[in-house]
C-alpha cells in the first residue's frame, strides 16, 4: 500500500529528531512497516524538506500536493493543522 504524508511537523517527522527513541513519528512508523510503502512526503518548509531528505533519502519529498496527481498513492495522511485542511 503506497503512502503519502502531507506535513512533516512533530508527529509527521520531527519526533524522530527531537525525541530519538522515545516516540515514533508517522514517517518512522511507515518507513519501518513491511505493509506500507512510504513513497511520498509533502512539506512546504524547505528547511524541513532538506532535513527530511538527509534522514530518508529514499523517500521523495515535495513542496506541494500537485505531485499526488502523478503518483499511485493508496493512502494519504494529512498531518497538518486543521485550519490548513481543505
Amino acid at each position: 500500500m503506497n503512502v503519502a504524508i502531507i506535513g512533516l511537523g512533530n508527529i509527521g517527522y520531527y519526533y524522530d529528531r527531537n525525541f530519538e527513541n522515545k516516540y515514533f513519528s508517522l514517517s518512522k512508523s511507515f518507513n519501518a512497516s513491511s505493509f506500507f510503502n512510504f513513497t511520498v512526503a509533502i512539506e512546504i518548509n524547505k528547511k524541513v524538506r532538506d532535513d527530511f531528505k538527509k534522514r530518508y533519502p529514499h523517500i521523495k519529498v515535495y513542496e506541494n500536493i500537485s505531485i499526488l496527481k502523478e503518483k499511485k498513492i493508496d493512502l494519504v495522511v494529512i498531518n497538518t493543522p486543521t485550519s490548513k485542511h481543505y
